[in-house]
C-alpha cells in the first residue's frame, strides 16, 4: 500500500476550506480502508496493522470534526459511523498486543500469556467482523466518495465558509483548537485521570495539526507537533503503567496461586514506575515549554513573568 502522508502537501496558496476538506477525508478514508483489510487478515500478521488501523479510524473521525460545518451531515454521520466501528473494533485488540508485547520481551507469566492469546483471538473476530459489515473497506470508500462530491452542505454558511482561504481559516481554527488545548493543562499533583485527558486532548490537537498546518507553515507546525508528541509520548507512558495495574488486577483473582507473588510484584513495580513519570512530567511540562508551543501554535504569548520553580530541562529531555 502507498505510504499515507499526514500533512496536506501539495494545496495550493489559493486552496479554499472546500479544497482541503475533500482531500483530508479523501486520504484520510482510504487510509481507514487499506488498514482494515490488513487487520483483519489474521491475528498472526503484523500487530501494526491493527495499531494503524486504530490511528486511522481516529484521524478521519477527527478530520470530519474539524470540517464539520461545511459536510453534509447525514453523508458525514455515515462515515463517522464507519469509522467508530473500525475504532472500536481495532481497540480491545490493540489492548491485548500492547499487554503481550511487554509481557513477551521480559518472558514474564507465560501462563498469563496462553491465555491473553485466546482472549486476542477472540478480538480478532471483532476485526473481521467490522471487515464484513464494511464490506471490506469498500463501504468506507464509497461513504467519503459520496461525502466529497456533495461538499459543501447546501446551506448558506455552508457554502460561505468553504469558500472562504484554506490557510485564513485554518489559522484562526487552529488558534481555537490550541487554546482549548491549553485550557486542559493539568496542575501539578493533578491526578492520572486529568493526565489522562491531557494526553487525550494532545492527541487531538496533533491531528487538527496535521491538517491545519497550512494556517501556521510547515516548519512551526513539525516544530509544533514534535512537542505535542513528545508530551504525547511522556503521558502515554504514564497511561501504560495505569493501564498495565488495572489489567494485573483484573487478571490476578484468575491466575494460579504459584503467578499471584509474581502479579503482585509486578503491580508495585507499574505503582513506582508510574509515580516516576508523572514526576518527570512535571518537571518537563514547564511554562515556558507551553508557552513556546503556544506561540508556535499562533497564540499570543502569554505572561511568563513569574519565575520557574525548577530549571528547564533541555528539549529533547
Amino acid at each position: 500500500m502507498a505510504a499515507f502522508d499526514k500533512w496536506l502537501t501539495g494545496l495550493p496558496a489559493d486552496a479554499t476550506v472546500a479544497d482541503a476538506a475533500r482531500i483530508a477525508i479523501g486520504t484520510r478514508s482510504s487510509e481507514m480502508a487499506s488498514r482494515l483489510e490488513l487487520a483483519a487478515a489474521g491475528v498472526d500478521q503484523d500487530r501494526e496493522h491493527v495499531h494503524q488501523l486504530r490511528v486511522a479510524s481516529r484521524r478521519t473521525a477527527a478530520v470530519l470534526k474539524t470540517f464539520q460545518k461545511v459536510l453534509p451531515e447525514r453523508r458525514a454521520d455515515r462515515l463517522s459511523w464507519s469509522a467508530r466501528i473500525s475504532r472500536r473494533a481495532a481497540g480491545p485488540a490493540r489492548d491485548l498486543d500492547v499487554f503481550l508485547i511487554r509481557l513477551e520481551q521480559e518472558n514474564l507469566l507465560p501462563g498469563l500469556q496462553g491465555r491473553l492469546y485466546a482472549l486476542r483471538e477472540e478480538a480478532q473476530s471483532d476485526i473481521v467482523r467490522a471487515f464484513v459489515k464494511l464490506d471490506g473497506g469498500e463501504q468506507v470508500r464509497r461513504q467519503a466518495a459520496k461525502l466529497v462530491a456533495r461538499l459543501p452542505a447546501d446551506h448558506k454558511q455552508a457554502r460561505r465558509l468553504s469558500e472562504r482561504s484554506f490557510a485564513d481559516w485554518a489559522a484562526e481554527r487552529l488558534r481555537r483548537e490550541a487554546d482549548r488545548f491549553g485550557k486542559s493543562a493539568p496542575a501539578a499533583g493533578a491526578p492520572v485521570e486529568e493526565l489522562h485527558a491531557f494526553r487525550i486532548a494532545a492527541k487531538r490537537l496533533r491531528y487538527a495539526l496535521e491538517v491545519l498546518a497550512a494556517g501556521i507553515g510547515m516548519e512551526s507546525s513539525k516544530a509544533a507537533y514534535s512537542q505535542l508528541k513528545k508530551a504525547q509520548d511522556r503521558l502515554g507512558a504514564i497511561n501504560d503503567h495505569a493501564t498495565w495495574i488495572v489489567r494485573l488486577r483484573d487478571v490476578i483473582e484468575q491466575s494460579r496461586a504459584n503467578e499471584r507473588a509474581g502479579i503482585n510484584d509486578l503491580i508495585q513495580y507499574e505503582e513506582q514506575c508510574q509515580s516516576e513519570a508523572i514526576a518527570a512530567f512535571h518537571k518537563w511540562w514547564r511554562p515556558k515549554r507551553a508557552a513556546k508551543l503556544a506561540g508556535l501554535l499562533g497564540q499570543e504569548p502569554a505572561d511568563d513573568s513569574t519565575p520557574e520553580t525548577a530549571p528547564m530541562p533541555e528539549p529533547d529531555a
